[in-house]
């Protein structure tokens, strides 16, 4: 599908908009809470990680990659089932926040409250899954690639950083296609005809406004990217959704005039 640009998304102004929702009725916190229960799993990933080591690996000797095969097939299952739908979460106490409304933190759960809800958090978390998989496999096969060539770690490293730049930015670019993909499946699947020609440029222009935010976050070993730029970049999310949305539906109502 042909991509188009959209004028009028000014990530400013998100930034803005979405910090007014999460000085609202404890919203940050809520959020920032909800955050932190849904990466408490990750530790579970973590322990699996370490007993097959410890314990499977050694078990098959000789046939090292089967039990290594297992430990990431063991770990995808849980992230699957497990960690991304519970994610899910976080994106509908957003959308509930954006659109004026009062969540409450139990709602970080709402994935596995009902069939619908979790074939939808499935359905979410298999594109993400899916795509984070391309990406690890790709800078780890680029990996291999420039350590069988050169045989240093230095050449490694000097190719290396250009090429897994190069390498994620192509990825990024494939996968911003799907960039409103959690809107169509939780809010207004009617939707998708109408803005998915515009999911490129809006997800660029999303990522971009907030990357200088996300480097700040990592300086501060992480402290502000869960007081505030996740909760934040989590609702301008949705009401970047509502306002290309409007905007979409305008134009349509013109044409069809």
């Amino acid at each position: 599908m042909k991509q188009k640009r959209v004028r009028g998304m000014d990530v400013g102004q998100l930034r803005a908009e979405a910090g007014a929702v999460l000085s609202e009725h404890a919203n940050r916190l809520t959020l920032m809470l909800a955050v932190m229960v849904a990466a408490s799993p990750l530790m579970l990933c973590l322990s699996f990680a370490s007993l097959f080591r410890l314990a499977v690996i050694p078990l098959f000797s000789e046939m090292e990659w089967l039990g290594y095969g297992l430990m990431i097939l063991l770990i995808l299952t849980v992230l699957l089932f497990l960690v991304f739908p519970l994610g899910t979460g976080l994106l509908r106490l957003a959308s509930e926040m954006e659109a004026g409304r009062h969540p409450e933190l139990a709602d970080i759960f709402y994935a596995f409250s009902k069939r619908s809800a979790y074939r939808t958090a499935l359905r979410i978390s298999y594109s993400a899954l899916w795509r984070l998989s391309v990406l690890v496999a790709l800078e780890w096969g680029l990996y291999g690639l420039l350590f069988t060539l050169s045989k240093g770690a230095i050449v490694v490293l000097l190719l290396g950083i250009p090429l897994y730049i190069g390498v994620f930015l192509l990825w990024a670019w494939l996968s911003m296609r799907s960039f409103l993909l959690p809107y169509f499946a939780m809010i207004l699947p009617d939707a998708a005809v109408r803005m998915c020609p515009y999911a490129v440029s809006v997800g660029a222009r999303y990522w971009i406004g907030f990357f200088p935010w996300i480097v700040l976050s990592l300086l501060t070993v992480g402290i502000l990217l869960l007081a505030d730029t996740l909760p934040r970049m989590l609702i301008a999310y949705f009401r970047l959704c509502r306002k290309l949305n409007g905007l979409t539906t305008q134009s349509e109502e013109l044409i069809n005039e």
